[in-house]
């Protein structure tokens, strides 16, 4: 659905199905967000800002009755402050879990970012001009959880040519299937895997 003109929820399927037709799905690589992102920046304080508001209301309704309008006034503004600071920030994680995505083909891969309704921007590199993709895997709970970043390094030394993808599924399966893709470009032009 296409909500604004920054903003439409199909993107990530139109441009994969038309990489798809375009070089053959063996050709592309879709990297997604992984579902932790979903669990840790938007469930987990969905469900801690539930509980700190539910026990915030079980304290005042605890307090003595003729005090009950009184602290019933300061729950609602006291929880409106709370919502008000966390409803952003769940709405941004919802955003960068459902929306942004990278497509690897032969020709190119492109890095789709929606930051926000009304915002939106996207980073290209030439598939000829990448020279190593990487995955990075920091501490215990992304190996555990089998998330990290996949890099595609640029060539030359300018690292805002690079592409860091946060949040990625399985890094390790994805650096293999780009390195597949990639592959034959790098052997014309004598680059290392």
């Amino acid at each position: 659905m296409k909500i604004l003109s920054n903003f439409d929820t199909q993107l990530q399927k139109k441009l994969f199905d038309e990489a798809v037709h375009q070089y053959g799905e063996e050709n592309v690589l879709l990297v997604k967000k992984s579902r932790f992102l979903f669990l840790f920046e938007i469930l987990l304080p969905l469900v801690i800002l539930t509980i700190v508001l539910t026990l915030i209301r079980f304290l005042f309704q605890n307090s003595k009755e003729d005090l009950w309008d009184y602290t019933m006034y300061w729950f609602w503004i006291l929880a409106s402050l709370i919502t008000m600071i966390q409803i952003p920030a769940l709405l941004q994680a919802s955003i960068d879990y459902y929306m942004d995505f990278v497509i690897l083909t032969p020709a190119l891969v492109t890095f789709y970012n929606q930051a926000g309704i009304l915002n939106k921007s996207s980073e290209s590199l030439e598939s000829d001009k990448i020279k190593a993709v990487n995955f990075s895997k920091r501490g215990l709970l992304q190996s555990i959880a089998n998330y990290g970043e996949i890099i595609f390094l640029s060539e030359g030394a300018d690292p805002r040519g690079d592409i860091v993808f946060d949040y990625a599924r399985s890094p390790e399966i994805l650096q293999k299937k780009a390195r597949r893709i990639l592959s034959h470009l790098w052997e014309s032009h004598h680059l290392p895997h």
